[in-house]
């Protein structure tokens, strides 16, 4: 019972880091296009304007897809609370596995929705001016 404590603990994790970054993107984005923080794409970074866009957008993805996530996550693992170590290992692995490949898919309906709004040949990237 031990195990599954800790893993249901770590499993939540993921998603609610999604919901926490998601919830800052819309809220306190960076407001300059820059290299090392925000929602980064050729698309993204093209104008102010898509970046304003990308990033409140791509944070409304985020914690929806992380709000999802955690509830779905906390219900499954319920399944598991009387499993032995070597499932609940398992278990855990392909949790936080399908967590993070979400993740990642949030990219494209952002993008989607940047290529629809700002065009699909804008695509260069500002220089950077520090």
């Amino acid at each position: 019972m031990k195990d599954w404590g800790i893993l249901y603990a770590i499993n939540l994790l993921v998603p609610l880091v999604m919901i926490v970054l998601g919830i800052l993107m819309q809220k306190v984005a960076p407001k300059k296009i820059n290299w090392w923080c925000g929602y980064r794409t050729k698309r993204s970074m093209a104008s102010q304007e898509a970046w304003d866009f990308a990033q409140s957008y791509s944070g409304k993805w985020m914690w929806i897809v992380g709000a999802a996530l955690f509830v779905i996550t906390a219900v499954v693992w319920l399944f598991f609370m009387h499993s032995d170590k070597n499932t609940l290992d398992i278990a855990s692995l392909v949790i936080v596995g399908v967590q993070v490949v979400l993740l990642v898919l949030t990219i494209v309906p952002v993008e989607i929705a940047l290529k629809r709004r700002f065009g699909g040949s804008n695509t260069n990237c500002p220089q950077q001016n520090d």
